[in-house]
């Protein structure tokens, strides 16, 4: 009996430089890989040559490159989109945010999809987001600077959860700290790259400053017209199939087990068989056969 099943999530397969993100971020290279990401040049929108340079940049980031033991499980989970679930749930922090900060995110013209991102100031009360690396950039001014932005009159924390990818993060929780998140896929679309680098540079301002807060990265949605199911890999999903001759083998012989007195006629024998003949491994095989006859065995 040759079977072959293929199963998509509900959610889109995520992007591969996010997928080789996660991977990283779980052997603590995370962060070191964004700025990487950002160091580079524009791929120019080509899909294809940014994924080469996503490839690229996450082996660099290994001691021995791809052919080290972490280098192949690194490229067996981001082929199988291992963290599918994981970017997807940055995702849904994202659709929240936005839907929070919907006013102010058409106020600044942010498109869906877009890179974009926000500062709050939460002690000040104070809040602005922006979808453009030239806003980003004046933030930088301005809080590297012992300054603030963002109109007051809104209250709003960025929430610490295990999704950050944090660029920078120093005392978080002083009355001055500057909590900085920053939205995007990591699909390569134009001006992806002038974000990331944006995003940096801010974090660095703070850094060079010492100014109390926090800049993290996480992800965004991509194109969901384009994007494909996610594989369902390693989520513990199991195809067991029994054959009509084996079906057909265990009627015989439970039938002649009971004409002969044996233990298959008595009901109490039954519920102690793990595989009784008319259920493989909670299937109803029988339910199965009387709903479609065309598949039963001549």
């Amino acid at each position: 009996l040759d079977v072959s099943v293929t199963a998509s999530a509900a959610w889109p397969a995520a992007p591969l430089a996010a997928e080789l993100l996660e991977g990283l971020a779980d052997v603590g290279l995370g962060p070191q890989y964004l700025r990487a990401l950002a160091a580079e040049e524009e791929a120019g929108g080509d899909a294809g040559a940014w994924r080469r340079l996503a490839a690229r940049v996450a082996e660099a980031q290994l001691a021995n490159g791809a052919t080290s033991t972490a280098g192949r499980l690194l490229s067996l989970k981001a082929r199988h989109a291992a963290a599918s679930a994981v970017v997807e749930a940055t995702v849904d922090l994202e659709r929240t945010d936005r839907e929070a900060l919907a006013a102010e995110l058409r106020r600044q013209g942010c498109s869906p999809g877009a890179p974009w991102a926000a500062v709050a100031l939460p002690k000040l009360s104070k809040l602005e987001v922006a979808c453009s690396a030239s806003a980003l950039d004046a933030w930088a001014s301005a809080l590297g600077s012992g300054g603030s932005v963002g109109a007051g009159g809104t209250p709003w924390t960025l929430g610490k959860t295990s999704l950050d990818h944090a660029l920078y993060e120093l005392d978080e929780l002083s009355d001055d700290a500057a909590h900085v998140v920053g939205y995007a896929a990591l699909g390569g679309s134009p001006g992806l790259s002038a974000f990331l680098k944006a995003l940096v540079r801010l974090a660095d301002a703070l850094a060079a400053k010492r100014r109390p807060g926090r800049v993290v990265f996480r992800h965004g949605p991509g194109d969901a017209a384009t994007a494909e199911g996610a594989p369902i890999v390693g989520f513990g999903m199991e195809l067991q199939a029994r054959s009509a001759d084996e079906v057909t083998k265990s009627v015989d012989e439970a039938s002649q087990a009971a004409g002969d007195g044996g233990c298959a006629a008595d009901p109490s024998a039954n519920a102690s068989v793990a595989d009784p003949v008319e259920s493989f491994h909670g299937i109803d095989i029988s339910a199965l056969a009387s709903r479609h006859p065309e598949a039963a065995g001549a």
